[in-house]
């Protein structure tokens, strides 16, 4: 069966085209497939942080002898309702969206430029030592 250009006839010639092109080949598209993820990832850090980070900020700006425990504070915060252990989302995903993004960009870039070195065809395959 022939396949169209840029169309893959079944399995087998999506594995076989993916071999001669090499190892690199897995990883085509994975930056704008990235750029597509990165906000959903910040957002699913900052909903699975934010419990954390508010009974650490409570047990820090309480009073000494407010909280008897780490435990306490957690039965405090609960009280509120299960939105208490999202107080202050929204800020926390305003400032860490825009650096996961950042930091996506500047590592794929700093690869680009620095970290990646294309295979020699004439060097050696191994080196015997």
């Amino acid at each position: 069966m022939n396949a169209a250009p840029g169309q893959y006839s079944g399995l087998g010639d999506v594995f076989g085209r993916t071999l001669r092109e090499g190892p690199q080949a897995f990883f085509k598209g994975i930056v704008p497939s990235g750029a597509r993820i990165l906000p959903f990832n910040g957002i699913a850090v900052v909903l699975m942080t934010q419990p954390v980070d508010v009974i650490k900020t409570r047990l820090m700006n309480a009073k000494p002898g407010e909280f008897k425990s780490i435990l306490h504070c957690v039965k405090y915060t609960a009280e509120g309702g299960p939105v208490a252990f999202y107080k202050g989302v929204v800020p926390s995903a305003i400032r860490l969206l825009p650096a996961t993004i950042l930091l996506f960009v500047f590592y794929e870039k700093l690869r680009e430029n620095f970290g990646y070195l294309p295979p020699d065809e004439e060097s050696p395959k191994k080196i015997n030592v």
